[in-house]
């Protein structure tokens, strides 16, 4: 029992050191580099992106519920939800990637300014109800709809000062917006997606005022800014810059700084660290020696009497098998130790030494008409 309690406590130790060790040279090493993250591709890619800063894809949901809980609301007559309709549509930029790849969305979106208007005329707030349909019109515009969408199911009120605002849309000044994009670049104004290459050409049509603009980029946080085109034919220019370039590579000529030493040009890296496999080293003489008392001792009595006196040796020793267990830990862990000690010592003596120089012909006098020497 004795013995088999020694067995138990020593492979403890001895995988611990080993784990230990094993342990701190992973940890020494420098975790690899990792690409840069690519945003702007659309899809997971983009939903993500909006996740990290405004809440993702639940709560782009939870906000077009919110908008239509709104609408029902403001068209039921209960007005004092004005107030939140409003900042939910306000909200509703924040997710203009989502919201530009959601025709659903947009159509919530649309319904809760048609109500905002229809209560704005009720209580004679006319210049609220004009802002209402403007922002209507100019997002069918950009969704390519405004000719085709019928505002005759508005109602008679609603319905004429849509299309006061769609001929005064059509009517106004405009100017032109251009964005000078690397690769892989979506742009979005107003929450409405424009066509990239056009954008990079001639340049978007816009009315004059205000526009929010959202462009992505692979490889680059969203671009996000506000601009105000005051001048009619005039063009906005907007230019991305590039990516910064990614760190170069470790290698062995450069500083491991994990290890915390200095190789120059054409060195290598110790497999291990000199502690590291002096205390392999050390576990496995141990263990070895351990192994071998375990194994010596087997079958024996215990106080060296005769084995064959059953009165003075009641109980032999039984560990053959905790001595092939000790001796196989200590085995491996000193063969583990010297072969990288070894190797480490080979090459630091090869790197003392200096670079071999190769065998080169150079001229030379001719003998027997041969030219060239070693």
């Amino acid at each position: 029992m004795a013995m088999e309690l020694v067995y138990g406590v020593f492979m403890g130790l001895s995988l611990s050191i080993m784990f230990a060790v094993l342990a701190g040279v992973s940890a020494g090493k420098p975790e690899k580099e990792g690409a840069y993250p690519s945003v702007g591709e659309g899809g997971e890619e983009s939903i993500e992106g909006v996740e990290n800063s405004h809440g993702g894809y639940q709560g782009y949901i939870d906000l077009i519920g919110d908008l239509e809980r709104g609408t029902v609301a403001i068209n039921s007559g209960a007005t004092e939800a004005r107030a939140s309709l409003e900042g939910a549509l306000l909200e509703l930029r924040e997710y203009a990637v989502l919201l530009a790849g959601d025709p659903a969305g947009r159509r919530t979106q649309r319904m809760a300014e048609f109500a905002l208007a229809r209560e704005a005329l009720a209580r004679g707030d006319e210049g609220v109800a004009r802002a209402a349909i403007d922002r209507v019109v100019k997002g069918l515009e950009l969704d390519g709809e405004l000719e085709a969408f019928e505002a005759a199911r508005l109602g008679p009120r609603l319905s004429e000062l849509f299309e006061l605002r769609r001929q005064a849309l059509r009517a106004s000044e405009r100017a032109r917006l251009e964005v000078d994009c690397i690769d892989r670049c979506r742009i979005f104004v107003d929450e409405r997606e424009v066509d990239a290459d056009l954008a990079g050409g001639p340049g978007v049509s816009l009315p004059l005022g205000e526009h929010r603009v959202w462009i992505e980029v692979a490889e680059l946080d969203p671009q996000r800014m506000k601009i105000e085109l005051t001048r009619a034919g005039a063009r906005e220019r907007i230019e991305i810059a590039a990516p910064p370039p990614p760190p170069p590579a470790m290698d062995g000529s450069q500083v491991d700084e994990a290890a915390g030493g200095q190789r120059g040009r054409g060195e290598r890296a110790p497999v291990m660290p000199r502690w590291a496999e002096i205390g392999l080293v050390s576990v496995g003489v141990m263990g070895a020696g351990a192994g071998a008392a375990l194994l010596a001792i087997d079958s024996t009595c215990p106080g060296g009497a005769d084995e064959g006196d059953f009165d003075t040796c009641p109980q032999l020793y039984d560990t053959k098998w905790p001595g092939v267990g000790v001796l196989s830990v200590g085995a491996t862990a000193l063969v583990i130790g010297v072969v990288t000690l070894a190797v480490d010592e080979r090459r630091r003596r090869s790197e003392r030494a200096g670079p071999a120089h190769p065998l080169a012909l150079r001229p030379g006098p001719s003998i027997g008409g041969l030219g060239g020497s070693l």
